[in-house]
């Protein structure tokens, strides 16, 4: 990808003299983005599926038994990402960087000691949150219809983290059709079966939960099976766990480790605290306003995935211009995807919110702060896999002990006097604070921005849509939103191309347009 200089006059990036890439670097890149916007189809998919299923629950629950879940969900995903202890970043990071290098035998010893050690984990994280079920649910937060719902999370714990682990591996040998079918068609399908089912048949909020052992457990099968059917991983790999790959593997996950502690925690905080200071239907409230948010997240998350390895591979190789090209381009295609979406939330925050019913309304301006705090988040690409990839999980270990000390000690501060809306503020300020930190260590090591001239182009386009809806809205019926939104998409577009594409604008939105054409076929 052309590099576009930016205005800081950054000299140090290397220009290629043709306007557009040569014909490798234009495979490696349509095939990456082909893979991202197939990848971005299904989370958008999947993640749509959990979030009409979060609104089923509300409206089928109520908005105490939503809390309770909500409550239940934060302490079971701080729990599992805690778990995994930085060994589903460190599988990315040394199984492409040795199939980079053709050592397929190590690459495959790699994923049998995380496998290994993460299935250890889970059993005794599994028993560890049953035992302090009772405790944190009277004594801490003093709901104790909290304690049923975590006992019945606990055995989720293995198979969740295994299922973590493998489909990570996957991720790593570029194999992408898994990951879509298994995290983002079967889970939340499953999930949404199966509390169908638990509803239905009276369960309730115990049944729905309980659920989620059989859907993990199925993840974890399926993704461990299409790994010896391709004989990537197998029994005897097990049975003679490489001394060499287990310490780099330890030396490089060792950070993430404690890093997750505060990087898992922290961002989770906010929930945590909330439902020590707040009701269950305010905790409720929040967490919807918090998922509604969170679906701007996806663009970003499903470019970095695709990315992670093509750089990891290409710093194994000193292929420094792909790399650099690969940040640039992650930050532009999601950043440009972000705006439109963080300005419909921002304009119809209440009435997104009023769909789980009248009193979740109420979180709009909640929801209006997160959105920014995630298009800021979009704005610094995809600096913190840079740091990873090349190696620098130190650095990262430092900024994410750092960045959460903030945001818990901003949290513990705001809630008490702003309620849900500070723990948004804290939120969102904390993480634009933390992505300023990590494109300005990216720049003092590898002298690269994510930022080029063209971020002009979806400001500006962002702009006149933003403020075409908001002259509109007051004069139209609630019935008339979706279509005004939809077009306000258009008109965004019709910026966009107003203001002309070059050259691997194109390329960008020929790949994007190919997989969107065809989002149910399967990635390269």
């Amino acid at each position: 990808m052309k590099l576009v200089l930016d205005a800081l006059g950054n000299q140090s990036i290397p220009m290629r003299s043709d306007a557009t890439l040569d014909g490798e670097q234009i495979s490696i890149a349509r095939g990456a983005l082909e893979s991202g916007a197939v990848l971005l189809c299904a989370s958008l998919f999947g993640n749509g599926l959990n979030y009409f299923f979060m609104l089923f629950l509300a409206r089928q629950l109520g908005m105490e038994q939503f809390g309770l879940y909500a409550l239940g969900v934060t302490l079971f995903n701080t729990a599992l990402l805690v778990g995994c202890a930085g060994l589903d970043t460190g599988v990315i990071r040394f199984v492409s960087a040795y199939m980079a290098q053709g050592h397929a035998g190590a690459a495959r010893r790699v994923i049998a000691i995380a496998v290994t050690v993460v299935t250890l984990l889970g059993v005794l994280l599994g028993i560890g949150f049953g035992m302090i079920a009772a405790p944190l649910s009277t004594q801490l937060y003093q709901k104790p219809g909290l304690a049923v719902v975590l006992l019945c999370f606990a055995p989720a714990l293995v198979f969740a983290l295994v299922g973590t682990v493998l489909l990570a591996a996957l991720q790593a040998f570029q194999t992408v059709r898994y990951t879509v079918a298994l995290k983002y068609l079967w889970e939340p399908v499953g999930k949404w079966v199966i509390a169908g089912i638990a509803i239905w048949a009276g369960w309730g909020l115990s049944g729905v939960v309980l659920g989620w052992v059989v859907v993990f457990g199925v993840t974890a099968c399926l993704a461990g099976a299409v790994l010896v059917r391709q004989g990537r991983l197998g029994v005897a790999d097990f049975a003679v766990l490489g001394r060499s790959e287990a310490r780099a593997l330890a030396s490089y996950s060792a950070p993430l480790l404690f890093a997750n502690l505060f990087g898992v925690v922290a961002p989770r905080a906010d929930v945590m605290l909330l439902g020590y200071w707040v009701s269950a239907e305010d905790v409720g409230v929040y967490l919807a306003a918090f998922q509604t948010a969170a679906v701007l997240a996806l663009i970003l998350g499903a470019f970095d995935v695709v990315f992670a390895p093509i750089m990891s591979r290409a710093w194994a190789a000193s292929d420094r211009l792909t790399f650099r090209e690969s940040y640039a381009m992650v930050h532009r295609v999601a950043f440009t995807a972000t705006v439109p979406m963080c300005v419909l939330l921002v304009v119809f925050a209440d009435d997104v919110l009023r769909v789980f019913g009248s009193g979740f309304a109420a979180g709009g301006s909640i929801l209006a702060i997160l959105a920014v705090g995630y298009l800021v988040n979009a704005s610094s690409g995809c600096a913190n896999t840079v740091l990873l990839m090349s190696g620098h999980s130190r650095i990262v270990l430092i900024n994410t002990v750092c960045y959460g000390t903030l945001l818990i000690g901003a949290t513990a501060a705001m809630i008490p006097v702003w309620g849900p809306s500070g723990a948004a503020l804290a939120a969102s300020g904390s993480f634009a604070l933390l992505n300023a930190v990590r494109v300005v260590q990216v720049w003092r090591l590898h002298r690269m921005l994510p930022w080029t001239l063209a971020i002009v182009k979806p400001l500006a386009a962002g702009g006149v849509m933003s403020l075409a809806v908001v002259l509109l809205k007051p004069y139209l019926a609630t019935a008339a939103y979706l279509p005004l939104g939809l077009l306000a998409c258009a008109l965004y577009m019709l910026v966009l191309y107003a203001a002309r594409l070059e050259s691997d604008d194109a390329l960008i939105l020929t790949a994007l347009a190919a997989r969107v054409r065809m989002a149910a076929g399967w990635a390269r």
